[in-house]
């Protein structure tokens, strides 16, 4: 959020790079490929090659990292496609209902999604179900709330912003000429 334009600069400059990192910041890409990512990652085969071999753990917190800041940079900093505050809201808005979906996805199913942990108990005693929903809650508490923080302060400068382009009236409702030089 403190990157200033001058630290910008060098994403803007030629080349395969910086050509590859503005197509990922467009706001369309960066919600594609943060919504993919994260599906992807609780596929069951990939989930359980994740949780039993370290390196591909790694790849997926990475990842994760990654998908986060691509997925976030439109909210946050000024992208090539420039969206308005409107624009950001409807941004977030829609691309919260697939994670949503993921999370309650975790929550209602009645049986257990990760066969790893079939064969582990869950923490607190939690049978591997319960753990299970409990991991969706969270998940999905989680991601509502960074959601709905973002949207709300997105939401009131949008409400802030709102009818100062508009030239002042008068009583009888026509504009006011302003005559100061």
């Amino acid at each position: 959020m403190g990157l200033t334009q001058g630290m910008l600069a060098p994403l803007r400059k030629p080349g395969a790079f910086n050509q590859g990192a503005l197509l990922a910041f467009n706001p369309l890409v960066a919600a594609a490929l943060f919504i993919v990512n994260m599906w992807l990652w609780h596929v069951p085969p990939v989930y359980q090659l994740a949780v039993t071999e370290t390196w591909v753990h790694a790849a997926m917190h990475i990842a994760f990292m990654a998908g986060g800041i691509i997925y976030w940079w439109p909210v946050l900093q000024a992208t090539p496609a420039k969206l308005t505050e409107g624009g950001r809201l409807l941004y977030l808005f829609v691309t919260g209902m697939p994670m949503g979906m993921l999370a309650l996805l975790l929550i209602a199913t009645n049986s257990v999604v990760y066969e790893h942990y079939n064969t582990t108990e869950g923490l607190f005693g939690l049978s591997p179900i319960e753990d299970q929903q409990v991991a969706g809650v969270i998940m999905g508490a989680l991601g509502e709330f960074a959601g709905f923080i973002a949207i709300s302060l997105l939401f009131f400068r949008y409400i802030d912003k709102e009818g100062l382009d508009e030239p002042r009236r008068g009583p009888d409702g026509l504009p006011i000429r302003d005559t100061t030089p």
